[in-house]
């Protein structure tokens, strides 16, 4: 008899293939998978009556810890605040300008304060939604071995940092990040001060810069996109079951299935996107360490 495909199944049933995927999934990433988790929720809406998921701590340690996060915000996100870049927003519009720091200081943009640990500060936040965990490539190289292996062994043939690679990048792949920042500003030559006259900023270039305070907001809409994807462990491999799809095919092309499905659970109100969020305070010392500025040349 020849197996069953998609197209030869109910939306029912291939809603139940979806709803078994998540046990594949976790398991494809060694157990307790942010992926399988978060597809879980998507499919069984009544998980989130609110309609948001925020990413438990565990997960969250690890994404503030990886390459992909730390990288970024210390060579995009730090030299925007200090104003050592254009910011990435105005570079993507064909606009690109300074922002930051430097043209507060420098009069050229508003001041707004804020208190923190009771101390007065600068406040500013950069909101992107460019951050990739993983890249595709790389996926597809894992995704790849796992085709290899029997199911059983999904698990178990890449090691862990691989397994937290596919994991994020199943999960989250690329999101927005908002970050909060409180600066310490400390003027570094304060004599002589030109300009005194009242209610104009005083003419000093120099400032040490103090991070009080970096607030990091994980922010994403968690949905599928019926024109992107990539392959998914069948979870129906090998079995004898009478509702098995495509049970002689270890790992499903996404061209095979498109998810075109989705968009059928959703109208049935059987799956619902929904909002996905996190919050940490950055601790790493090469993105919130203190430094010295000059703004001279924003004058």
């Amino acid at each position: 008899m020849a197996d069953k495909t998609f197209e030869d199944c109910s939306t029912r049933e291939v809603y139940d293939w979806y709803l078994r995927l998540v046990t594949s999934v976790n398991t494809m990433v060694g157990g307790d998978s942010l992926a399988a988790m978060m597809l879980e929720r998507y499919l069984k809406p009544d998980m989130l009556p609110t309609g948001t998921f925020t990413i438990p701590d565990r997960f969250l340690n690890k994404l503030k810890n990886r390459t992909e996060t730390i990288s970024y915000l210390r060579d995009v996100y730090r030299p925007s605040f200090l104003s050592e870049i254009e910011l990435p927003f105005s570079v993507k519009k064909g606009t690109p300008k300074y922002g930051g720091i430097a043209p507060r200081l420098a009069g050229k943009e508003d001041i707004e304060y804020k208190y923190i640990n009771g101390k007065k500060c600068i406040y500013m936040y950069l909101e992107e939604e460019t951050l990739e965990q993983y890249s595709l490539s790389g996926a597809f190289g894992l995704l790849a071995r796992v085709a290899i292996t029997e199911p059983s062994r999904y698990g178990t043939i890449l090691n862990e940092q691989e397994k937290e690679n596919l994991d994020f990048f199943v999960s989250l792949h690329k999101h927005g990040i908002t970050s909060h920042v409180w600066l310490e500003t400390i003027p570094l030559d304060p004599s002589p001060i030109l300009g005194q006259q009242r209610g104009q900023p005083l003419q000093i270039n120099k400032w040490r810069i103090k991070f009080a305070r970096w607030e990091n907001i994980v922010e994403d809409e968690y949905d599928f996109n019926p024109e992107v994807g990539f392959t998914l462990p069948n979870p129906d491999f090998g079995s004898k079951a009478s509702y098995a799809i495509m049970s002689g095919t270890k790992m499903i092309d996404y061209r095979t299935l498109r998810h075109k499905y989705l968009e059928d659970f959703n109208t049935l109100g059987w799956a619902k996107k929904y909002k996905v969020t996190g919050t940490w305070l950055e601790e790493h010392e090469e993105i919130k360490g203190d430094t010295e500025i000059d703004i001279s040349r924003f004058r």
